[in-house]
């Protein structure tokens, strides 16, 4: 480790697995939001469960919601910067 370029390597190595990871999670999250709908809306699920469901539906719009945020943020800071360059 104590070479840059293996140093280098190996952190775009883990750049690349979580990218991979990321892409792969929002390939499925349309997917596992409606699977937390059909919960939520099954009265023959417990309750329990469905609460459950229902919190995951909510961490998971809060996060988007947050995402969006962070990335508008970030835009328009890049766009400032630019303008300063």
């Amino acid at each position: 480790m104590a070479e840059p370029a293996i140093r280098a390597a190996l952190g775009q190595a883990q750049a690349d697995a979580l990218g991979d990871v990321t892409r792969r999670m929002n390939a499925g999250s349309s997917e596992a939001l409606d699977v937390l709908r059909d919960v939520m809306h099954d009265a023959k699920v417990p309750p329990g469960v469905r609460v459950r469901a229902a919190l995951g539906w909510l961490e998971a719009s809060y996060k988007a919601r947050e995402l969006l945020s962070v990335e508008e943020r970030l835009t328009a800071l890049e766009v400032a910067i630019g303008e300063r360059a």
